[in-house]
C-alpha cells in the first residue's frame, strides 16, 4: 500500500507464527555462535597456546609492510608462494624493494642472470606487482610502504608451516605480559606444542651479538618447546651464528654443561634441547622439516630438559 504520493510503502505485519520462528532461529544462531567460540578457545592454535601461558596477543598477521600481489586472489598467492620457495627469487625481490622507485633490468642482476631476472620480472608483471613502461623500466604497483624483505619473509615462513606441515601459524605477533621484547616473528602450534621461529633476511655478516641475545631472551620468556633461528642464506652458519648462539646460551644458562650441540644436517644444527639454527640451503621447507623431525625424535629422550629452564 502506497502513502504520501508513493514515497513510502506500508509493509504488511509479520504473522505471529513466522515471528516466533524467526526468534527461535535467532536464539539458535546465538547458541551456535557461543558453542563455536567455546570450541575455538580449546583448539591448539598459536594464540590459544600463548594465552594458556599467561600471555595476551595484541596484534598478529600484520599486512602493513608485506610485499604481496595487489589482487590477492588464491591463485595469485599460490603462485607467489611457489616462487618464494626459490632462494634466487627471494634475493631478486630484495633488489625489487631496494630499487622500486626506478626498476630496470640492470639493477636486478646482483643475484641472478639476465635470463632469470627477465623470467622473474615477467612473473611479477603477471602478478600485477610491476608494470612495464615500454622504455625498459617498470612501475612498482604493490604496497608502497614496503622498505625491506623482513616482514614478507615472516609471512612466507608462516605459510610454509601451514602449507607444508599443517601447523597452524601466525606471524608478526605482539605479545603482552613480557618485560621487554614482546615481538615474535613466527609462532606455530605443533601437536599442542609451541613453536617459535626467528627469521633473519640479512646475511650472517650483518647479524650481531645483540640480535642473537635478543632471540635467546625471547626464547626464555616465551618458553616454547621448539625454537628455531632461521637465517635466509646459503652461507655457512658455523663460522659466526652458531658461535654467538653458544655464547648467548651460556649467558642465560652458565651451568648448562650437560648438552652439546650437534649437526643435524648440512646447514641445520641442534644448539640445545629444542633449540635449533638453520640456513635456507637447499630450501627453507626442507631445513624446517629436518628441525621438526629431529625435535620430535628426541622429545622423549631429553629427560624434560629444555632451553627455558
Amino acid at each position: 500500500m502506497l502513502i504520501n504520493g508513493g514515497s513510502k510503502t506500508m509493509q504488511p505485519p509479520v504473522p505471529e507464527d513466522i515471528r516466533n520462528i524467526l526468534n527461535q532461529l535467532r536464539d539458535q544462531l546465538q547458541e551456535i555462535r557461543e558453542e563455536l567460540q567455546r570450541l575455538w578457545f580449546h583448539l591448539p592454535t598459536p594464540e590459544n597456546l600463548l594465552y594458556q601461558r599467561g600471555f595476551s596477543v595484541i596484534a598478529s598477521n600484520p599486512h602493513e609492510f608485506l610485499l604481496l600481489p595487489p589482487g590477492g586472489t588464491r591463485l595469485e598467492i599460490d603462485r607467489y608462494y611457489r616462487l618464494l620457495r626459490r632462494y634466487s627469487f627471494r634475493l631478486f625481490l630484495r633488489d625489487v624493494i631496494r630499487f622500486k622507485d626506478k626498476l630496470e633490468l640492470q639493477r636486478l642482476l646482483h643475484y641472478c642472470s639476465p635470463a632469470k631476472a627477465n623470467r622473474y620480472l615477467q612473473a611479477l608483471v603477471e602478478l600485477s606487482i610491476v608494470r612495464p613502461l615500454g622504455d625498459g623500466t617498470f612501475a612498482y604497483l604493490a604496497n608502497p610502504a614496503v622498505s625491506s624483505f623482513g616482514d614478507t619473509l615472516e609471512w612466507f615462513v608462516a605459510e610454509t608451516l601451514s602449507r607444508e606441515f599443517r601447523i597452524p601459524s601466525c606471524w608478526g605477533l605482539s605479545v603482552t605480559g613480557l618485560g621487554q621484547g614482546g615481538d615474535f616473528d613466527v609462532i606455530g602450534a605443533l601437536a599442542g606444542k609451541l613453536v617459535y621461529i626467528e627469521t633473519k633476511a640479512s646475511p650472517p655478516k650483518n647479524l650481531h651479538m645483540d640480535v642473537v641475545q635478543g632471540f635467546i631472551r625471547r626464547v626464555r620468556q616465551l618458553r616454547p618447546e621448539l625454537a628455531i633461528l632461521l637465517v635466509d642464506t646459503h652461507l655457512r652458519m658455523e663460522d659466526k651464528i652458531n658461535k654467538m648462539v653458544r655464547v648467548a646460551f651460556r649467558e642465560v644458562r652458565p651451568s648448562a654443561t650437560d648438552f652439546e650441540s650437534a649437526t643435524v644436517a648440512r646447514g641445520v644444527f641442534r644448539m640445545g634441547p629444542g633449540l635449533y639454527t638453520c640456513n635456507s640451503k637447499p630450501a627453507i621447507h626442507k631445513n624446517l622439516r629436518l628441525c621438526i623431525r629431529d625435535f620430535l625424535s628426541l622429545e622423549t629422550g631429553c629427560d624434560g630438559k629444555d632451553i627455558a629452564h
